[in-house]
């Protein structure tokens, strides 16, 4: 029995330290996947700081070329119309109607020019618009995968600690158990040696009073014997 117990101690002793191994495996893999999810987050934000730098470096530029186009623009069509106005002084009659025309038709290609630039600067503002707000989706959905990541994370560590708890309990409830039975068994076995203990003297005292008894007879036979041939003499 003794022996039996010990074997159950020592299973006991592999059980803990099964159990703790695991314990700490799992603790470390809840411990990269906390690490994962701070590197993404930092990731994101580098990530993200960058695209809206990129955005606003692009958008700037743009915006300064455009100023420049302008700029140029508004000089050339100014000398242009100096030009115009210094050379139609000397012309004749129909040499100023065809310049007038000329002069015409590209006033109406320079304002049609510039509606164009106009409207594609527009449009172009419109997709910076679009992006701005693909941008700012593209953080709510990053930010929420790494909200839901994060708790997943949490609930995971949250169910391991409770079945970590559960666990501890079931095994102290089944140890203490085993320790009742060892200690009943161990009465049970005490019972029996003394009840053994107890058959055994007594068979050794009955043995002995059959011996003293035998004995006695034997003794008293004698006297009889000597007693009797005492009377006949």
């Amino acid at each position: 029995m003794n022996l039996g117990w010990a074997h159950t101690q020592q299973q006991w002793q592999t059980q803990d330290k099964q159990i703790a191994l695991s314990n700490w495996y799992q603790q470390q893999q809840f411990g990269l996947q906390q690490q994962q999810i701070d590197q993404s987050r930092a990731n994101t934000q580098t990530g993200n700081a960058i695209q809206q730098t990129q955005m606003t470096l692009t958008r700037a530029w743009a915006k300064e070329d455009w100023a420049y186009q302008d700029q140029t623009r508004n000089m050339q069509w100014g000398w242009k119309q100096e030009d115009f106005a210094e050379e139609s002084r000397f012309m004749t009659g129909r040499q100023r109607k065809l310049a007038e025309r000329q002069m015409g038709r590209e006033t109406t290609m320079h304002n049609l020019e510039g509606d164009q630039i106009d409207k594609t600067r527009a449009r172009q503002e419109e997709l910076w618009k679009l992006e701005d707000q693909r941008f700012d989706l593209q953080k709510k959905q990053q930010q929420e995968s790494l909200e839901m990541q994060q708790k997943q994370l949490d609930l995971q560590k949250k169910y391991f600690e409770e079945q970590k708890k559960l666990q501890a309990e079931q095994i102290k409830a089944e140890r203490a158990y085993q320790k009742e039975q060892q200690k009943i068994q161990q009465q049970q076995l005490d019972l029996q040696k003394a009840q053994a203990q107890a058959t055994h003297e007594h068979e050794e005292a009955v043995f002995a009073m059959s011996l003293a008894i035998q004995s006695m007879s034997g003794d008293l036979n004698l006297l009889t014997g000597e007693g009797m041939q005492q009377f006949d003499a």
